[in-house]
């Protein structure tokens, strides 16, 4: 049964971003169990490639203790597609454009809290425009090379762990320079 079809799903709280639903199951012993889960608006993330270097914000938040290394991106609006929701974020947090998009992998989030995140990979990026950021946001904008960003992705501190995970997982699986050759237009 899909999470929407649960037959006494409750709305218990309904946040600008966030909303939280409970509901009891039965359970294997035959008890009755009660759960909740927060479902919160789909994102994206994107990695910018601009002249054969990865781009990626070097950012903090008022919420955040430190600067950490991520993802450019953020929530999808209502209304948005996923892609139009990637092209503004990357512009209004590097500037930057670009006419070559791949949608790369969906992350599925489903428990506790539930969350789909888009994740694209923008080619041949142009800086076109100055960086207009929320109030809340301070990024900088940090070209690296392949090796720079693999130290940055496996770094506890790199914001997107899904990303992080992933890499990880194609490195065990041997599938991690067919990763690179993606982000590139040619293999470096």
């Amino acid at each position: 049964m899909s999470f929407n079809k649960k037959n006494n799903l409750k709305k218990k709280y309904s946040g600008k971003f966030i909303d939280i639903y409970s509901w009891k199951e039965k359970m294997y012993d035959g008890k009755v169990g009660y759960f909740e889960t927060a479902v919160t608006a789909d994102g994206v993330q994107i990695l910018a490639i601009k002249d054969n270097k990865i781009c990626i914000p070097y950012e903090t938040q008022p919420s955040m203790n430190n600067w950490v290394h991520g993802c450019f991106g953020g929530r999808i609006d209502n209304g948005e597609t996923p892609l139009q929701a990637a092209k503004r974020e990357l512009k209004e947090e590097s500037g930057f454009v670009s006419n070559d998009w791949k949608l790369f992998k969906v992350f599925n989030k489903d428990g506790k809290i539930k969350w789909n995140c888009h994740f694209y990979i923008a080619k041949n990026c142009i800086k076109k425009y100055d960086q207009s950021l929320d109030n809340g946001e301070k990024i900088k904008v940090i070209e690296c090379n392949w090796n720079e960003f693999l130290k940055y992705v496996t770094d506890f501190k790199f914001r997107f762990h899904y990303l992080s995970q992933y890499i990880l997982k194609l490195h065990y699986d041997k599938k991690l320079t067919e990763f690179k050759n993606k982000l590139f237009s040619t293999p470096l």
